[in-house]
């Protein structure tokens, strides 16, 4: 799930946030609930249907991704339901809390109805700030998706070979090098993660 925060007022709230309380701005109702180990971003439209996204900053751990250094982080679906959900799950590796500031430089998504697993990077157009996905998409087939990804914890690690180049690995096995377009994946701050996920640092 990708979460695309509109509003300028939702940004300065985060930025400063400190309660956990709702805030209102002119089409949102906003939310930061601080958690042990992350944040939950909740946004509440008018019609009351309410989108959320968990959040990790990478400086709370004491973390940086470096080139040349594994990054690795344990990921646990917490809802079965999940599996048969065709839009899958996300992890995002962001430099900004808001998509439209600086895309998403790295989507992580598994989907196991299409027994595959999606890796692609969100752009910003800077002339409107509208988003989009990258065309070079790069899309994995697995037949363990259900087992790996959604059934099991799971270890993902990252290790960056250039700023915008990574190796990735599940459970210690290579699946792919990608290159993040045109951004740098040592840029990360932070990281973004369905509610129905949870992750922790290695």
């Amino acid at each position: 799930m990708v979460c695309h925060f509109g509003c300028d007022s939702v940004n300065r709230f985060l930025m400063s946030s400190s309660q956990d309380v709702w805030s209102r701005s002119r089409h949102y109702m906003i939310k930061v609930i601080r958690k042990k180990d992350y944040l939950q971003l909740a946004l509440q439209l008018e019609e009351k249907s309410t989108i959320t996204m968990n959040y990790v900053k990478l400086s709370s751990w004491g973390k940086r991704i470096v080139v040349g250094e594994d990054f690795t982080i344990e990921v646990k679906c917490n809802k079965s339901s999940e599996m048969a959900d065709p839009q899958g799950y996300g992890i995002n590796f962001q430099k900004k809390l808001k998509e439209e500031d600086a895309g998403i430089i790295f989507h992580f998504k598994p989907v196991a109805p299409e027994s595959a697993v999606y890796f692609r990077t969100l752009q910003v157009n800077e002339a409107n700030k509208k988003t989009s996905w990258d065309s070079k998409t790069m899309t994995i087939q697995d037949d363990n998706v259900k087992e790996i990804y959604f059934a099991n914890s799971f270890k993902l690690k990252l290790k960056p070979v250039t700023e915008s180049s990574i190796l990735v690995y599940v459970n210690d096995k290579f699946k792919t090098e990608y290159e993040c377009p045109n951004k740098k994946i040592t840029d990360t701050e932070y990281i973004f993660f369905s509610p129905s996920v949870s992750i922790e640092q290695c």
